[in-house]
């Protein structure tokens, strides 16, 4: 049988506080039983205190003891004597016979005279004096070897009581471990109510943060996690719907082209190969894209690391695309290209963040518009300024530049945009080399990229 957590956490809370109640009552007793059975010899010693003087003048009276060997009825006497002065109400619950047999008279050579003939090692013993000279000992049997029927009626009255006590004790004990667990319980089963529907998919799961301490903490936790997770199932669905859109409209022209080839509409000629070979170029970036991607976030993309320089690498880059800021009509300026700028990098990875960047920039800016690349030293790091002419982003789309598939524009209109994969490929190796990359709007308007990248460390 499977116990729940309210059960498991009520009997534990219930099992300390009886083993506190019970401990504390055993102790208590103990404790009166031991300080009452010193109370009761205390006041019997008083009594033979006062029994001394009078057997004492007895001796002398009657020169020795013989008087009282083995006389039951003149030694009772005697002691009787002494009892006016016992506390009122002891004869109520008392024996005064019983009484009187915790004593024995012993003379000066510890001979019995009369009295208890069977003491013990626990017996009190007082001296009997006349003139000086030890007459013999008044001797009492200790509380603990003979107790009388008043002080155990008394304490049974008081075990009774004790009992009492320690019931009414152990059901409230158990009604507050009964609070207890179950206020305990309640925020984790909460939150295993709340993982259960988590593990089934339901990511809107969330508990409402009403602990404070450790539990509100691990509440709030599991909230950021719930959430987390709906972030990234979104994510993975968005991913799957771009990577399927951004497959199927290369592979719906290429296969529009092959059926109108097929069809006998178009003739196989050097455009419409042309027009296949733009297609499959485009798909294979896209492919290229998600791979680089991919490994990057794997951590297993390789690098070729060596002392690159920056300049000659921005300047083989430019020459590239010369071509096509050509045909863009666009007007390209680029300072501090002509002083070596040496980082520890990959020259076909930085050759690829530099395409990507300049592919991006002229893709967005329109004839007649400029981009200018500066590159400068800024600390210990190269810094690659890129800025275009352009409209800009809008500011709350800037933090969205580097995500995987993201666009400006909100269709996926493919003669203004691309993938959506470039500038996150940037981003993924530009961090990979230690440096980082970032989006702002230009002062004189459109967009302003950074890209930085440490310095080559040279040892003397």
């Amino acid at each position: 049988m499977r116990f729940g957590l309210t059960a498991k956490l009520f009997c534990a809370v219930l099992a300390v506080n009886m083993a506190v109640v019970i401990a504390t009552a055993m102790a208590t007793r103990v404790s009166f039983d031991r300080d009452f059975i010193r109370y009761l010899d205390e006041q019997e010693m008083q009594r033979a205190e006062r029994a001394v003087p009078t057997l004492a003048a007895e001796y002398q009276a009657h020169h020795g003891w013989n008087f009282l060997a083995k006389n039951w009825t003149a030694w009772l006497r005697i002691l009787h004597s002494t009892q006016d002065s016992v506390p009122a109400g002891a004869e109520n619950d008392s024996d005064p016979a019983a009484t009187n047999m915790r004593f024995a008279l012993i003379d000066a050579r510890d001979n019995y005279v009369v009295g208890n003939s069977e003491p013990t090692d626990r017996s009190l013993r007082r001296p009997i004096t006349v003139n000086g000279q030890l007459a013999g000992w008044l001797t009492m049997v200790c509380m603990r070897d003979l107790v009388r029927v008043g002080d155990i009626r008394f304490q049974e009255k008081r075990t009774q009581t004790s009992w009492i006590i320690a019931g009414v004790t152990s059901l409230l004990a158990a009604a507050i471990a009964l609070w207890l667990a179950r206020a305990l319980a309640a925020p984790l089963r909460r939150l295993a109510g709340a993982t259960h529907r988590l593990a089934r998919g339901d990511y809107v799961a969330r508990v409402p943060v009403v602990s404070g301490g450790d539990i509100g903490q691990l509440e709030t936790d599991f909230n950021q996690l719930a959430a987390t997770l709906a972030d990234n199932e979104r994510t993975r669905r968005h991913f799957v719907a771009d990577v399927s859109h951004e497959l199927r409209t290369p592979l719906a022209i290429m296969q529009g082209e092959i059926e109108a080839v097929n069809d006998g509409v178009r003739p196989i000629d050097a455009c419409a190969v042309a027009s296949l070979q733009v297609e499959v170029r485009r798909l294979n970036k896209l492919v290229d894209d998600l791979h680089t991607l991919s490994l990057s976030e794997l951590d297993t993309l390789r690098y070729q690391w060596d002392d690159v320089d920056f300049a000659a690498s921005i300047r083989h880059a430019l020459g590239l695309y010369q071509a096509r800021f050509a045909s863009a009509e666009v007007a390209v300026s680029a300072t501090g290209l002509f002083s070596s700028v040496h980082v520890h990098a990959d020259e076909d990875r930085i050759q690829q963040v530099l395409q990507n960047l300049l592919e991006n920039t002229v893709r967005y800016v329109d004839p007649g518009q400029s981009i200018v690349l500066r590159l400068h030293i800024v600390g210990d790091d190269a810094v690659l300024d890129i800025q275009d002419s352009g409209s800009g982003v809008p500011d709350d789309a800037l933090p969205r530049l580097f995500e995987r598939f993201y666009r400006v524009e909100g269709s996926r209109n493919r003669a203004t945009g691309g993938s959506g994969l470039g500038l996150p490929v940037c981003r993924s190796i530009v961090e990979a080399h230690g440096g980082h990359i970032t989006a702002s709007n230009a002062p004189q308007g459109g967009l302003w990229i950074r890209m930085f990248l440490p310095l080559m460390v040279t040892t003397p």
